[in-house]
């Protein structure tokens, strides 16, 4: 645990500026530390009051951590609290203000001032006879930084490990390395020290600590035999820092939340790079609604070299990613049809993104649907050097990205992204969630894992089963053809996907623009697309002249 305590003196002049504090800042939160601003003659008071409410410590949160330090007016922040905790704590540094509370009853609470000098103040909030959400707010100019704590017995020690060609999953490779490797199928591992034998860990979900978005989600399956009796799906870490939000239950019940947060360090080891075939978490999902459709500046991260896997195991009711139980339906063949494809692939260097509708109109369709993607990127070396693919789901609630471009290095690893569209199913749910999809591509996050701005070659595929759209796509998709981020083609198949005008609104173009009624007709497609593809290599990257 780092904490980060700067001691004015008026020896030494004003304060640094607040850029240069925020990378200390980010390293204090990291660690599980805090940042604390005071003068020599009150350093002393503010440890005698700080220390004695770190013991145990558990973070409920840091709410500043992703608004780059800022306390805008009426912007609260939201702490989940369980039976167990009696009292939490809320560390401030802030230019002016002071921290309000209001209780999961919708009272007002006056918390207790355990510090206050100058700009860092130091709170106790007493929440023994009210457990739940607690609403906090802080409304001030400049940097403000805020850490809310807690001591109680319900404690989460987390590790990680990585996956073995033995262990696909994980599940028997106890907690080993104090953060993730960078790029590759790592498992979180978590030890829970509760006050009552029948506390228990539910699910865990990574979000990048510097935007707050979400980019996975899983369950946590408990084993014996182990130090960390609990483990994760793998998942891959393609960002600087990593946060985990670790949900449990107390033994009344009552929820609660724990939440660390990593540096993905570069990897060291030797990993198997055996693909495997079950379902992994996703890299982003389309409930995060607020993007840039600008390419991000940063430079790509290692291209992983295995796609994650998941236990079978599958709650029974729908993940806040909305991906559904997998059902029995079968995978698609790896045997693709011969319609469009060359003797040697084309070593032509794109981007190109892949959105596949899962939701209840492609039930019948999907096997169908994946065979033709396989067989448009056959004609092409798939390779992070050449052709880079990135696979979403487009489901009827929401979205998922299953495999990002740089994730993917091979036409088989393609296909066995591919292929686990079937875990991603909603074949229960009507509808198409294609704006979430088509914002997915140009998250952030997902333009950093492989996304290159060195070609000007990027194109989005979107073949679909309906054109039932639960919003009008055109003004996100105009967004990102006027913004040249990608061209996008529309592949429509089925007797629900017949209306070209709606796709066409997506895609801008009716050459761009494709519908099937049947198998052959849509593998007759792929040349057209291949023959796109080729064409806007040589012409800046446009599709249909845009």
């Amino acid at each position: 645990m780092v904490n980060l305590v700067y001691v004015s003196s008026k020896k030494c002049g004003s304060a640094p500026p607040d850029s240069a504090m925020f990378p200390l800042a980010r390293l204090a939160y990291t660690s599980g530390g805090n940042v604390i601003f005071t003068d020599s003659e009150n350093l002393t008071k503010y440890l005698h009051a700080y220390l004695p409410t770190v013991y145990s410590k558990s973070i409920l949160a840091n709410p500043t951590l992703h608004s780059n330090f800022a306390c805008p007016v009426n912007k609260d922040w939201h702490v989940q609290v369980d039976s167990n905790t009696a009292s939490f704590f809320v560390a401030t540094t802030s230019t002016f203000g002071s921290v309000g509370v209001i209780d999961p009853k919708d009272r007002i609470i006056m918390p207790t001032v355990l510090y206050k000098v100058g700009r860092t103040k130091l709170y106790r909030i007493n929440s023994s006879n009210s457990s739940g959400v607690y609403t906090l707010s802080l409304a001030s100019p400049g940097a403000c930084y805020a850490h809310v704590y807690t001591g109680n017995k319900a404690k989460v020690f987390a590790s990680f490990a990585l996956t073995s060609p033995n262990d696909s999953n994980g599940s028997h490779n106890d907690g080993e390395f104090l953060s993730p490797c960078r790029g590759v199928a790592n498992i979180a591992t978590f030890h829970l020290h509760a006050a009552h034998v029948k506390e228990s860990l539910l699910f865990v979900e990574g979000y990048n600590p510097e935007t707050n978005l979400k980019l996975f989600h899983s369950e946590l399956h408990r084993r014996i035999n182990c130090s960390f009796e609990y483990y994760s799906a793998p998942f891959v870490c393609n960002t600087e820092t990593l946060g985990l939000a670790v949900h449990g239950v107390d033994e009344a019940g009552q929820p609660f939340k724990r939440q660390e947060i990593f540096f993905c360090r570069t990897r060291t080891i030797e990993v198997s790079t055996t693909a495997a075939t079950n379902k992994p978490p996703t890299i982003a999902s389309s409930s995060s609604k607020a993007v840039s459709t600008k390419a991000s500046t940063s430079p790509s991260t290692k291209p992983i070299t295995k796609p994650p896997s998941k236990p079978t195991t599958r709650p029974p009711t729908k993940s806040t990613t909305n991906s559904r139980p997998s059902t029995n339906h079968p995978l698609a063949s790896s045997t693709k049809p011969t319609a469009g494809t060359t003797a040697a692939p084309s070593s032509l260097r794109f981007d190109v993104v892949f959105l596949v509708d899962v939701s209840q109109d492609a039930k019948d369709l999907l096997n169908d649907m994946i065979k033709f993607a396989g067989s448009l990127m056959s004609a092409f070396e798939v390779s992070q050097d050449n052709a880079r693919a990135a696979v979403v789901s487009v489901g009827a609630l929401d979205s998922n990205a299953i495999g990002s471009l740089n994730a993917i290095s091979s036409q088989e690893m393609l296909d066995q992204y591919l292929k686990m569209l079937f875990q991603y199913d909603e074949f229960d749910e009507q509808g198409q969630d294609i704006v979430g999809a088509l914002r997915i591509t140009v998250f952030d996050d997902f333009l950093k894992s492989g996304y290159r701005k060195d070609i000007n070659n990027h194109l989005i595929i979107y073949v679909t089963a309906t054109t039932n759209f639960n919003e009008d796509p055109q003004a996100v998709a105009q967004k990102i053809l006027s913004d040249g981020t990608y061209g996008i083609v529309t592949v429509g198949y089925g007797p629900q996907a017949t209306d070209k005008k709606a796709l066409q609104r997506i895609s801008g173009g009716e050459k761009c623009t494709f519908s099937a009624n049947n198998k052959d007709s849509l593998y007759g497609h792929a040349p057209a697309i291949q023959a796109l593809i080729k064409e806007a290599s040589s012409n800046e990257g446009k599709y249909c002249g845009i």
